[in-house]
This record gives C-alpha cells, structure tokens and sequence, in this order.
C-alpha cells in the first residue's frame, strides 16, 4: 500500500510539473495556477505521509529559512527594491544584466549571503527585544499590584528566564572585549 501511495505521489508530481510546472508565459500560468496547483501538493503530501521515516523527516535547512520568514520578507524591501525591482543589487563589478553568467551567479550568492545574514541578525533582535519587553511589562505589573519579588513561587522559571536574557544580551564583556 504505501508504494502504491509513492508512486501515485509522484505521478501527480510529474502530472503537473510535465502538464503545468514549466509553462514559460508567466500571464498564461499565473491564472491556472490556484486550479492546478493542489495536484502537486496532494501528491506531496501522498509521498511524504506513506511512511513513518518520511513523516518524521523535516530539512534543518528549510527550518532554518523558516524560522527567519517575517524577517525575510520583511527586510526584502530594504534590501533589494532598487531602481528596477526585477533585479538585485550589483555588488560585483560586471554582474550587471549585460555581464558574465558567472559573475551574475556569484553576484546572486553573494547577496543572498548578505540577505539571509541581514535576517538572522534581525530575527535576534526581534527575540531579545520581545524578551526583555515581556519581561519589562512582568516587572512592571509586579510593581504596580505591590507584589515583590520575595514572594513568588517562581523563583526557578525567573532564574531561567534571567540566564537566558543572559545568554542573548550579555551584559558583561567576554575577556579581552571592550565594554
């Protein structure tokens, strides 16, 4: 049963990669595309669901990028909207639409490098910020109901919470660092 369910997967796959999936006219594909889509992604979801090995698996790679989405897509426009949306930023000499293919793809490596290094940087931000605001806005509830400190049964989950705060803002400099 589960071969049959791969096979039928990948059929689907290739049913609408080979009917639909490299159609070059952009304007001819786009209005088709929510119709015929989901024959591709029923049979991925055949394929990865015909076993528990396949189920289990997930790409380190993929969750990474995901991870970092709203950071991407949010920095995609500071980034790369230029002159000409449809093109990235020149950073090599000779990279432009008129040069080498080898300086464009090393162009192109080049700036997604810088890209997604741009998002991790801000997706660390936007943690150690949404941290140290919750944990502000605790402190600050705690004061106004006249609760202390003392008092709490928490003692252990702040003191988890205050190491880890530690750990993405260090507030002491590492040996040999400037303050």
């Amino acid at each position: 049963m589960a071969w049959t369910q791969r096979f039928v997967g990948l059929g689907l796959i290739g049913l609408w990669y080979f009917g639909f999936g490299y159609v070059g006219d952009k304007f001819t594909y786009n209005p088709v595309h929510p119709y015929i889509f989901v024959i591709a992604l029923v049979g991925w979801l055949m394929v990865r669901n015909s076993s528990k090995y396949l189920t289990e698996c997930h790409s380190t790679f993929l969750e990474f990028l995901g991870r970092n989405t709203l950071e991407t897509y949010v920095l995609q426009f500071h980034l790369f909207m230029n002159h000409k949306v449809q093109n990235i930023p020149v950073v090599i000499p000779g990279s432009g639409p008129d040069g080498s293919v080898f300086a464009q793809i090393l162009n192109m490596l080049l700036c997604g490098c810088i890209f997604v290094w741009f998002a991790v940087q801000a997706r660390k931000v936007t943690v150690s910020t949404q941290t140290t605001f919750v944990e502000l806005v605790d402190l600050l509830l705690k004061k106004l109901s006249g609760k202390k400190d003392d008092d709490d049964d928490d003692d252990e989950e702040e003191d988890l919470k205050s190491t880890e705060m530690q750990k993405m803002l260090p507030l002491e400099p590492k040996n040999g660092e400037m303050a």
